[in-house]
C-alpha cells in the first residue's frame, strides 16, 4: 500500500475529530489497494458485517448492494439483504430518494442504516398513501 493512501486518511480523520462542525461531512478516499471501497473518516462504524450500499440514482433491483458500483435500488432491498445481529451496515448514498406507499416496518435487529452526503444531498424519503 502507497504511504500517501494512508496519509490522506489520517488527515480526513484527523480534521473531522477536531473540527466537529464538519463530522457529518464523508471524506472519501478510494483506492484499489483498499479494495475499491470508500474508506470513511472517524464518522464510520467499522463493522465485522456487511456493507450494503444503496442508490436510487446507479442502483439496481439485480444489484448485491457489495459495493457502490452494485448498489440495490431500496432500503427494502437492502433490508432483505442485512443479516439480524451481525453488525451490518446500510449506506444510502448521497442524493438517494425514495417513495414510501405503503406501511414499511423495520424489523431487522442489529443493524445500523446510515445516511452519506450532506444537507440537501442526504437520502431524502417521501410518504404517502397508496390509493
Amino acid at each position: 500500500m502507497k504511504w500517501y493512501t494512508w496519509l490522506i486518511a489520517f488527515l480526513a480523520a484527523w480534521f473531522a475529530f477536531f473540527n466537529p462542525a464538519t463530522a457529518q461531512t464523508v471524506q472519501y478516499v478510494t483506492s484499489t489497494e483498499i479494495g475499491g471501497i470508500p474508506t470513511v473518516g472517524m464518522t464510520t462504524t467499522f463493522t465485522t458485517g456487511r456493507t450494503i450500499f444503496v442508490d436510487s440514482n446507479k442502483g439496481t433491483s439485480g444489484g448485491d448492494g457489495s459495493t457502490p458500483a452494485a448498489a440495490v435500488d431500496t432500503l427494502a432491498h437492502a433490508l432483505l439483504l442485512a443479516t439480524a445481529n451481525k453488525g451490518d451496515v446500510i449506506l444510502l448514498m448521497p442524493d438517494h430518494a425514495e417513495t414510501i406507499v405503503a406501511a414499511t416496518t423495520i424489523s431487522t435487529e442489529g443493524i445500523t442504516i446510515k445516511s452519506l452526503g450532506v444537507g440537501d444531498n442526504r437520502a431524502q424519503f417521501t410518504f404517502g398513501t397508496s390509493t
